[in-house]
């Protein structure tokens, strides 16, 4: 069990070292508050937490590729 962002760097490092994976996320990323929709094109802290989240699995993603 992992936390979703990075289910897709593990499964590919597991399986790259023959290990058989059955996926299970957790920790989903998701909106709590709908109210302000127009508001949600404008930059925040947990936007720009969430896009570091995801340039790192990326990097890491192309790490395992390379590797």
């Amino acid at each position: 069990m992992t936390n979703a962002l990075h289910m897709r760097r593990a499964v590919y490092a597991f399986k790259r070292n023959g290990v058989e994976v059955i996926p299970a996320p957790t920790g989903f990323i998701h909106k709590t508050n709908t109210r302000h929709v127009w508001l949600e094109g404008l930059p925040n802290g947990l936007a720009v937490k969430n896009v570091a989240y995801a340039m790192h699995e990326y990097v890491g993603l192309l790490w395992y590729y390379f590797k």
